[in-house]
């Protein structure tokens, strides 16, 4: 049987081990409001004190220990008490379930997946008000696969990942948690498969191909046997490619091509540069401001700026500006709901519209410059004006930091994201304005394909390399070119080796990737 899901990267064998949800039906009985309430603050002084433990191995369970502390979700809590006369573990169910519906219509796909952390919480409280323990990995025998409907963060706090060959869960997305967990732990992983949980049973052999998002269960002999020399062949390249991946990646024509790292916070820059990553490619800034209850000020986004590009030495750090908006905003930003986010205050715009959040954030960035080579990216761009008026906005700065004897570097380079279909059209124009040029391919395919690339119902629609984007990108590199500026690839595409060559003929001069793809994507280079 062949299941498929959404897999990373990676091969392996195993058996299966499935684990269930915890059953929550067990006795409860309901006290007063005052003796729910009481019981709540318990609970979230018990999960507050095991996240707090966890926190030192993970800035994933910082943050939850952080969310924790959240008002909103203490009032939440509070007022299904109070005002609906719930128990403790159904108001707390309650605003679990409230607060996922928040998270999970947002357009973003890294805030989407943030509705897992929440449900996370909710789930260790309840726990934590009824006794229950969520221990469920003693039997995990070395080299298992495990099955499970989802994986949360606090799950794999209680797991031995050196006893995993792999994971499938039901649920998930690239960017959930267990996802990335995975991935830095060397596990390969298949999310998204719908029915594993109905058609997996423990004890099942299982064939696990992460990097095409295949599951094979109880497969015949011969799916085996050539499953298992394509893993051999795998496992060899791997380890060949990892003995290199400090080395630069030239093509066998003596084309080098930089291969730099995506990053979503400091942990991920020195997870990319561990890789062999030839800088950071893309630096995504909004790890600063969410999950927060307020602004970060100048001095904290300096010193978070400061440390990335310390880590990075002589190698370029490429800092996105603040790319968030529309329904993808942290709590204390309050905005006005659109009907259409994907269309709306996002990007550069939003940055525009707030020119305080806008000025303290490129102050830090300036502030920093003078560390590194730290390079400025403006995302979701559409129109030329937009970069005049950046560019006018850091006059201000500078003229500011200047003023008060503050250093920066005078000569930073300016680049945009390509992620429009009106940036495609008028790369020639906005060329002339910026020192280089980024590609997100997340969003351009999604824009130029109409597919919303979380729709499930329109994913065969969502294609990157549909002639139609494969054409865009090659405009866009023939127009930069042209104009003497350098182009880079930093969506999900350019960590896809089966795309590489696609991407370089088509113009791209530097690919910006995951920390677990810069090896493989460098090997592959090589032998083009």
């Amino acid at each position: 049987m062949l299941l498929r899901g959404i897999g990373t990267s990676g091969m392996a064998t195993g058996y299966a081990y499935v684990v269930r949800n915890i059953s929550a039906d067990t006795t409860y009985s309901k006290g007063t409001p005052e003796e729910e309430l009481q019981a709540v603050a318990r609970a979230m002084d018990k999960t507050r004190n095991h996240l707090q433990t966890l926190s030192a191995t993970s800035d994933i369970f910082a943050a939850h220990a952080e969310m924790v502390d959240d008002p909103m979700l203490l009032q939440t809590i509070e007022g299904y008490i109070q005002d609906d006369a719930l128990s403790a573990p159904d108001a707390i169910d309650a605003t679990s379930e409230a607060l996922q519906v928040v998270f999970r219509e947002m357009d973003d796909e890294y805030l989407r997946a943030r509705a897992d952390d929440v449900k996370d919480i909710c789930i260790q409280l309840r726990n934590n008000v009824l006794s229950l323990s969520q221990h469920q990995y003693e039997d995990l025998m070395p080299g298992s696969i495990l099955v499970a409907d989802e994986l949360l963060p606090s799950d794999t706090s209680y797991l031995d990942f050196s006893a995993l060959s792999g994971i499938v869960t039901a649920k998930g997305n690239r960017t959930s948690h267990v996802c990335i967990i995975a991935n830095n732990k060397g596990v390969p992983s298949v999310v998204g498969v719908n029915d594993c949980m109905h058609s997996i049973n423990t004890g099942d052999y299982i064939l696990l191909d992460a990097g095409r998002g295949y599951v094979y269960v109880n497969p015949d002999e011969e799916t085996r046997r050539q499953f298992e020399s394509e893993l051999t062949a795998h496992n060899e390249s791997s380890a060949v490619a990892e003995a290199h991946a400090y080395e630069k990646a030239v093509t066998m024509s003596g084309k080098a091509v930089p291969v730099m790292g995506n990053a979503g916070d400091i942990d991920d820059v020195k997870a990319a540069l561990a890789a062999g990553a030839d800088g950071i490619g893309l630096f995504r800034s909004e790890f600063l401001f969410m999950d927060k209850t307020s602004l970060p000020d100048e001095d904290t986004q300096y010193q978070a700026y400061l440390e990335a590009a310390k880590l990075c030495g002589d190698k370029p750090l490429t800092i996105r500006l603040l790319d968030i908006g529309g329904d993808k905003c942290p709590s204390y930003i309050h905005l006005e709901k659109e009907d259409n986010p994907f269309l709306g205050m996002r990007g550069i715009r939003f940055l525009l519209a707030h020119k305080d959040i806008f000025k303290t954030q490129l102050k830090a960035i300036l502030r920093a410059s003078v560390s590194g080579d730290i390079r400025i990216m403006l995302p979701f761009v559409s129109d030329a004006g937009e970069i005049d008026d950046t560019l006018a906005l850091m006059a201000v700065c500078r003229q500011e930091l200047t003023e008060t004897g503050t250093g920066f570097n005078p000569d930073v380079k300016i680049g945009i994201m390509i992620e429009t279909p009106a940036a495609v059209l008028a790369a020639a124009i906005l060329a002339e304005k910026v020192a280089f040029f980024s590609i997100g391919t997340n969003d351009l395919t999604q824009y130029v394909m109409a597919a919303d690339r979380n729709d499930g119902l329109v994913r065969n629609y969502y294609n990157v390399s549909h002639p139609a984007v494969m054409r865009a990108i090659k405009l866009v590199t023939e127009e930069a070119h042209v104009r003497g500026i350098t182009i880079s690839i930093c969506g999900e595409a350019a960590s896809d080796v089966m795309l590489t060559q696609q991407l370089l003929q088509n113009g791209a001069d530097a690919l910006s990737v995951n920390a677990t793809a810069v090896a493989r994507v460098k090997a592959h280079i090589r032998e083009m």
